[in-house]
């Protein structure tokens, strides 16, 4: 059986009769008026008539001129606008559900539009005979046609008596339209008033996972930004799991349609640090937060220094990352370096953080005993034999410290850029603090010189045109091939800590990834380079074993996490920088010699595309 046009099964009915289940289908004007009266949607038989016959044209025409002169022409001999456009709405086919092109859509877009014709005063005038029934009737008809609410909205002036909408915003929350009760809220401003709060329909709609349309209010209330982030933050303290206080929260408000499969720590910590950021929220709001993060920290500082031995200021990075009062963090960092069998370092951190001796490791004790009787008692070595550093003995590729120029005024920064304009190659590389999200040094390297722009210093000294003059001149310079190792990390960081460079890495052909270079030359049979590296088969593919396969030196990698975001930069991580971004200089012209002998053309438009 077929729905009459303008019916909205929102409130159907369902009852058993002789003939089995039957159906009975409300209208769309059912309760929809300011005291819970239905709206009449029936037409006189003229307008009947009329819809009848423009319903044939627009089904000929669809959209354009003819459908648009039809529908203002009958809207201009009327002195009811407001309340015959609803009644034309309800009677067309869709009108619960609008779809963009259909009559029921167009309808209220042409209304917009003839409106604004008329002009502003005189539209004012008319808006003042709008009775505060045909308002609510007008909102109970679209609030849940999102691409429409908004043009009602004005149309029917429903901003001006936004405080009428707030109890029936209520019903829709009991209803469980959080989507419906929030876009509304949104589209009539009633946020920044203290009538919702974020348990009415932003937890909700996070809950199932529909986070854009409560941003879309939170951008406006900065009062619920906080209460949400804080409430947020209390559901990542680890001391209890996750589902403890959805289970908790969910038994005290009945919420359907819950994305369980989102319900996840990690996901929750990301959403969680994603509005903290978004809304600056100042960290000490969100104190289980900062602790996932420092953990996190924590576990890579370890991989860091007992794993790949490549960190640098490991004390330093511990005294910042695990602070006194964090006693699950020095729990782990105390039972981690037992497990990495250092006992003496853990042995330090328990005395630095001055912890009961009963509470420790019992290897852990019996050290302390030991030491306490013997103060000179030796330390235990933790370094394991199938982790030897293979490049220890080999002398690494370095740059000389005149060849090397820290960039951190105005008049080195435009030396630079100049000098660097004139070469049609250069190689790059940034670096930064260890867990942080914004870089501190930039490595722009010619064959004459290397350039390290002290990004820290400079972001207070140069203005935006400044920078910009350099990423027109070199970021963005289609004549300048840019060479990195695996830079597309690198891009990124450079992109979110100076947007002003206007980087337009995908649609530009002049960068090339010497790591994606060396895969794909790497797989044509008889590829090739100049030296032998005795770590391979143990170290990993980066840029210190190509740096030994191409120039028969390794990279010295030990300040690759050194505190970057330290000043003044020590000789140490200078050249370490330097060497960085100048070695990819010699090494692509190793790899150039390579792939001619290989018949490539690195000139390829689509290679290129690859190789970024």
């Amino acid at each position: 059986m077929s729905r009459p046009a303008g019916l909205s099964d929102s409130d159907d009915e369902e009852y058993f009769g002789g003939g089995g289940k039957i159906r009975i289908v409300k209208g769309l004007g059912h309760q929809a008026r300011l005291n819970k009266e239905d709206f009449d949607i029936n037409l006189t038989p003229d307008v009947q008539q009329w819809l009848s016959n423009f319903t044939r044209t627009f089904n000929t025409y669809k959209k354009g001129p003819v459908v648009s002169q039809g529908i203002r022409m009958f809207l201009a001999t009327r002195n009811d606008l407001h309340e015959i456009v609803l009644k034309l709405y309800a009677n067309l086919p869709g009108s619960s559900n609008p779809k963009s092109g259909t009559l029921a859509c167009t309808l209220i877009k042409e209304f917009e539009a003839f409106l604004t014709s008329l002009g502003a005063a005189f539209v004012a005038e008319i808006k003042k005979t709008l009775t505060d029934d045909l308002k609510m009737v007008a909102f109970n008809f679209f609030y849940s046609q999102s691409q429409l609410f908004g043009i009602v909205c004005d149309c029917y002036d429903l901003k001006a008596s936004r405080q009428l909408f707030v109890a029936r915003i209520r019903e829709l929350i009991t209803e469980q339209k959080y989507k419906d009760a929030c876009q509304s809220a949104c589209d009539l401003q009633l946020y920044g008033m203290g009538h919702f709060s974020i348990h009415d329909f932003l937890v909700p709609l996070i809950l199932q996972d529909k986070m854009s349309v409560a941003e879309k209010y939170l951008a406006a209330d900065g009062a619920l930004q906080r209460e949400l982030v804080t409430f947020l933050d209390t559901w990542l303290d680890h001391r209890q799991s996750l589902s403890h206080f959805t289970d908790n929260y969910l038994a005290k408000n009945d919420i359907a349609g819950i994305n369980y499969s989102k319900l996840q720590r990690k996901t929750l910590k990301k959403l969680v640090k994603r509005y903290a950021d978004m809304y600056n929220i100042p960290k000490e709001l969100t104190p289980y937060l900062g602790e996932m993060d420092a953990y996190g920290m924590l576990q890579l500082m370890l991989n860091k220094k007992y794993v790949e031995r490549s960190l640098k200021d490991w004390d330093e990075y511990i005294r910042e990352t695990v602070l006194p009062n964090s006693g699950r963090l020095i729990d782990e960092l105390i039972c981690a370096c037992c497990d990495y069998n250092d006992v003496p370092e853990a042995a330090k951190w328990a005395k630095f953080f001055a912890i009961d001796t009963q509470t420790l490791p019992h290897a852990l004790q019996e050290y302390l005993k030991r030491e306490k009787m013997s103060p000179k008692l030796s330390k235990i070595t933790a370094k394991d034999e199938s982790e030897e550093d293979f490049y220890e003995n080999y002398p690494s590729y370095s740059i000389e410290m005149s060849k090397i120029l820290v960039v951190t005024t105005v008049k080195h920064y435009y030396r630079m850029i100049g000098e660097l304009a004139r070469h049609d190659v250069v190689g790059f590389d940034c670096e930064w603090k260890f867990g942080e999200t914004e870089i501190d040094l930039i490595q722009l390297a010619s064959k004459e010189k290397v350039y390290l722009i002290d990004v820290k210093t400079l972001k207070n000294v140069l203005s935006p045109d400044d920078w910009r003059i350099l990423g027109r001149k070199i970021f963005r310079n289609e004549e300048i091939l840019k060479l990195g190792f695996s830079q597309a990390s690198d891009v990124a960081m450079i992109r979110k800590t100076l947007p002003d460079l206007c980087i337009n890495y995908e649609k530009t052909t002049s960068y090339i990834d010497l790591q994606k270079l060396w895969r794909f030359l790497a797989e044509y049979q008889s590829f090739k380079l100049p030296f032998v590296d005795n770590a391979q088969g143990h170290a990993k593919q980066d840029l210190r074993q190509l740096t030994n396969l191409c120039l028969g030196r390794p990279l010295d990698k030990n300040q690759q996490f050194s505190n970057w975001a330290k000043r003044p930069l020590t000789k140490e991580q200078i050249q370490y920088a330097a060497a960085d971004a100048a070695c990819l200089l010699e090494i692509f012209d190793v790899m150039k010699r390579e792939a001619n002998r290989l018949k490539v053309d690195l000139n390829d438009y689509d290679l290129c595309k690859k190789l970024k």
